[in-house]
């Protein structure tokens, strides 16, 4: 699904769903420079949180973020993808939230190659 040629992809079509942490990252991650294209309040976590939601991604894992001091802050909805990205990219908060299973990586990473599919038809995708 990706525009770009990707070792990450091409591992996990050929070894039949075997997720990484790698390809869910690369994928997230051109995901929002897509996003940010269209609009740039995708930037931040929360522009681009609508975005997916608006391309049928729902809010249905939580994220708790981590105060300055570093006391909890309640639990917020999120999606799947960026409940894992966050879990990847934020390790002096894991402990304050639950790792992702196996089975989540290749449900999240799934949400976001449909987003592609149903997307890369588009007149804004196609001339990227």
């Amino acid at each position: 699904v990706l525009p770009y040629p990707s070792l990450n992809e091409v591992s996990y079509v050929t070894f039949e769903k075997e997720a990484t942490a790698e390809y869910h990252d690369e994928l997230y991650g051109h995901l929002q420079a897509v996003a940010c294209k269209e609009d740039a309040a995708c930037y931040c976590e929360e522009g681009f949180e609508a975005w997916l939601e608006n391309h049928g991604v729902a809010k249905a894992a939580t994220w708790i973020r981590i105060k300055k001091d570093g006391t909890p802050r309640p639990a917020y909805p999120c999606t799947l993808p960026t409940r894992i990205r966050n879990f990847i990219h934020h390790p002096e908060n894991q402990e304050n939230s639950p790792r992702f299973t196996d089975g989540d990586l290749v449900t999240s990473i799934e949400l976001m190659r449909k987003v592609f599919k149903d997307i890369k038809s588009s007149a804004f995708y196609a001339s990227r």
